[in-house]
Formats: C-alpha cells, sequence, structure tokens
C-alpha cells in the first residue's frame, strides 16, 4: 500500500531541518510524530493540508493561509475536491482546501496523493512496475481514472461510490474498462 502520507514523509525525509505547520486529524497528525513541527512563533517552511474533519476551524486554515503568505511551501494529502460520506452525500475534500489555499495565496501547490502523475509514478517504483504493467481501479473519475491516464495507467472505473451514478455517455474522462463492483474485477481477468 502506497498512500500520500507515506509519500509526503518521504519528501519530508528529505528536508531534516524544515518545520510543517500541519492540517490534519488528530489520527494523521500522529504519522508525523518523528517530524520537528514548529512552535509557538517559529516559521512554517511546510504547510500540510490533510483531512481535518474532527478539527474544522476556519482559524485553522487562516493560519496555514498566513504561513504560506509568509513562504512556506503548500503540500497538500490529495486534489479530490469532495468526497461520499457513508450516507452517500457529497462533502466537500482536502483538495478543495488546499485549491482555496492556493488561489487566497497566489501560489501552486504540490499533491502528494491522487490525481498528481508523482504520486503514480512514486507508486510504480515502489512495486517496481511500468505503467503498462499496472492498472488503476477507482470510483472518481477525477482522481483516480485521469489520475491514472495521467501517468500512462490504464483506468478501470467500478461502480460504486462516486462511480455509480455515472453513465458512459456522460463521462467526459473515459475509463479503460468499467465494472459493476470490487468483486467483479476478476471477471476481468
Amino acid at each position: 500500500v502506497f498512500t500520500p502520507i507515506i509519500a509526503l514523509k518521504e519528501f519530508l525525509s528529505h528536508y531534516p531541518n524544515k518545520k510543517p505547520y500541519l492540517v490534519t486529524t488528530t489520527e494523521v497528525e500522529r504519522e508525523f510524530h518523528d517530524i520537528a513541527q514548529i512552535k509557538g512563533s517559529e516559521k512554517a517552511d511546510f504547510v500540510i493540508i490533510s483531512d481535518f474533519h474532527d478539527d474544522w476551524s476556519v482559524d485553522r486554515l487562516n493560519e496555514a493561509f498566513k504561513y504560506v503568505l509568509k513562504g512556506a511551501m503548500l503540500l497538500g494529502t490529495q486534489g479530490n475536491r469532495y468526497y461520499l460520506d457513508r450516507n452517500g452525500e457529497p462533502v466537500i475534500d482536502t483538495g478543495s482546501f488546499v485549491q482555496m489555499l492556493a488561489s487566497a495565496a497566489n501560489v501552486t501547490p504540490r499533491i502528494f496523493g491522487k490525481p498528481s502523475v508523482d504520486y503514480f509514478n512514486n507508486a510504480l517504483k515502489k512495486i517496481n512496475l511500468a505503467a503498462n504493467e499496472t492498472i488503476v481501479i477507482g470510483d472518481d473519475l477525477e482522481s483516480d481514472i485521469q489520475g491514472a491516464y495521467n501517468a500512462g495507467i490504464k483506468g478501470v472505473l467500478v461502480k460504486t461510490g462516486k462511480g455509480q451514478s455515472l453513465t458512459p455517455s456522460e463521462m467526459l474522462i473515459k475509463p479503460y474498462k468499467i465494472i459493476n463492483s470490487f468483486s467483479s474485477i476478476l471477471e476481468f481477468f
């Protein structure tokens, strides 16, 4: 398994003397326990935006914005605009907050998860496979399928989650294959 947190921690390992300001959940924050973080009035070198639904606060975003204005690099764990909650209702996702801060500060963020081409390429490197030897299976046309396509990987759309209401005729992004569920992946092979 290759996650955006793993990719981000690998990136940060190249900058041992730089400190981030985290806008994350408490659970994700624990993943960064071994990385020095800013304290008090210290200057942040990086602003990391991840899921932060357990401590939503516009003040946290504004603090992050101020650090970015002062020169901190804006890093996001993914670029999704929204996700579906357990009831199938859309909820604003991390990518929307990253893009909002980037727009307000007039900077280009670095995304460490989908749909970033770097993310897919790093995952390929980890599993030691070429793009043409790999498929990505996902329910999100933008982050899963388009992200895979941009990295030269075939994307298989699964008709669950975000993919369940999509019809082939309305898809601007064309998946390599469409399957009804993850369990039907064996039929594909």
